[in-house]
Formats: C-alpha cells, structure tokens, sequence
C-alpha cells in the first residue's frame, strides 16, 4: 500500500515552544498536498445572487458558458473562443471530484 506523506516543510517554533509552519507558505504546502493550482484558494467574493449572476454573465461572454435548456445546468458554446478552455476546466473539476463523488473521500467541510 502507497502512503502519501506530506513533504518537509520549514516550521518556526512559537514563544511557547510550539513548532509551527510558517504562515506564508500555508497556501503552498495545501495546493501541493491537494495537486491543485494556488489560485484554487482566491476568493472569488461572490457574496450574493448578484455576485453569482454577474461571475456567470463574465463567463458566458469570456468562455461562452450558458445555461443548459432547461435550466438546471450548464453548457458550454463550442463556437465560443476559449471554450477549449472551459472544457479542460471542467474536465479537470470532474477528475478533481470524482472521489468525492464516489464515496471513496470524504468531504471535510
């Protein structure tokens, strides 16, 4: 069986005597552990509905995201510039997903 351990990170020791990781590479050590980009942890402020509209307006004119027909999903315009683009995201969120999805992980949140 394969563990995956966490690398050696560099730790500063409190007043207290307690070892810590230095706060400033917190984000590093996360996204490396979780195979994710560091942009994956920017907040985005979406903070309400309009929040919400607007981040989807932005990514229909820039990706050509859409609601699906029946409005409960998503779609993507493949005539849309960066669509590509779009596709290999959501392609990646699938794989990133996919142990969520399946029950193999837990979600911590």
């Amino acid at each position: 069986m394969q563990r995956n351990y966490l690398p050696r990170v560099p730790c500063v020791t409190t007043k207290n005597g307690i070892r810590a990781v230095k706060p400033e590479l917190l984000p590093q050590i996360i996204t490396k552990a979780l195979d994710v980009s560091q942009s994956t942890l920017k907040d985005y402020q979406v903070e309400s509905y309009a929040d919400l509209v607007g981040m989807f307006l932005q990514l229909e004119e820039e990706y050509g995201l859409q609601p699906s027909e029946d409005g409960m999903g998503l779609s993507i315009d493949p005539k849309s510039k960066h669509s590509p683009k779009l596709a290999y995201a959501f392609r990646g969120w699938g794989l990133k997903n996919a142990p969520y999805t399946s029950g193999v992980v837990a979600r911590c949140i």
